[in-house]
């Protein structure tokens, strides 16, 4: 039922939704027969971040993982709904174990590369991401994780070849494409900005749910002083997903930067009324309400 649900698109949201809840129900009732059922509690774990319930998600994965405490399956998915909620040291340490439970299997280092350079713990992330890659080299995720910390701790140029492996082997990837058009803005040279926004509108062609692209895409024509279409890009971000934290955090952030800071406020609040600890947000909405504050 619940592999059902997530196979539904956003048109079916009811349907989604009522399938949702009676998987919840099985879980459930499998719990109250046995509260030591490991599956039970992982999926109900996995249903509630599917369903954005994050706080629910994460403790039905803590249970899981006092369970079967040698599960590299429950901490890497503790570890990605940590993520979800914005609790990156939390993450961390879920996939620093699953990743000390299974040191062959690259997924593991490369989830953890990604939060660890969120940190901002760069050198770590880096060693992370090599090892991802040197794992599983004709795995495109592996090098695109690589060149997104790369492009996030300022080598763009260092990112573009990374890109590039990944799109020799998945020639549409959605965030090779709109990695490599943010790597390729970064360069500042003539006609850069044109081409970068090309990068966002193929990865969006090639797979509309992926909002990193709208962010990106967004940002890149804010650049070009066109907010109206930057603004659309934002929206149309949130209608695929309204309670993405990360979209809606940087909506807020333009809002602001165009002196709409009233609306960029309610925007953090109801991100944060959703997911309480996403760090991004909340420091956001405390320097809006900083004294001295300019738009």
């Amino acid at each position: 039922l619940a592999s059902q649900a997530a196979s539904l698109g956003p048109g079916k949201a009811k349907e989604s939704a009522d399938l949702y809840e009676t998987a919840v129900l099985e879980e459930q009732q499998a719990i109250k027969l046995d509260p030591k059922q490991f599956g039970s509690h992982v999926a109900l774990g996995q249903i509630y971040a599917n369903t954005g319930k994050h706080e629910a998600s994460i403790s039905e994965l803590q249970i899981a993982c006092q369970l079967k405490p040698a599960s590299y399956g429950a901490h890497r998915d503790l570890g990605i709904a940590c993520l979800t909620a914005g609790k990156v040291d939390e993450a961390i340490d879920a996939l620093k174990k699953a990743s000390s439970l299974k040191p062959e299997r690259p997924e593991a280092h490369m989830k953890l590369a990604i939060l660890l350079a969120k940190r901002g713990s760069e050198k770590e992330a880096l060693v992370e991401a090599n090892e991802a890659v040197k794992l599983s080299p004709k795995d495109p995720e592996t090098h695109i994780a690589l060149a997104n910390i790369m492009l996030d701790s300022g080598d763009a140029a260092g990112s573009i070849p990374e890109f590039k492996i990944a799109l020799s082997i998945a020639k549409n990837h959605p965030n090779a494409l709109s990695g490599m058009g943010y790597a390729i803005a970064k360069r500042n040279a003539p006609g850069d900005i044109d081409s970068a926004i090309d990068h966002q509108r193929r990865a969006i062609a090639s797979a509309k749910f992926f909002l990193p692209s709208y962010v990106r895409l967004a940002e890149l024509l804010a650049s070009q002083g066109k907010n109206k279409e930057a603004e659309e890009q934002y929206k149309a971000a949130l209608r695929i997903n309204p309670d993405d934290a990360g979209v809606g955090t940087e909506y807020a952030k333009f809002l602001e930067k165009n002196g709409r800071k009233e609306e960029a406020q309610a925007v953090l609040k109801r991100v944060l009324d959703k997911t309480p600890h996403f760090k991004a947000a909340s420091d956001a909405l405390a320097g809006m309400k900083s004294p001295g504050r300019t738009k």
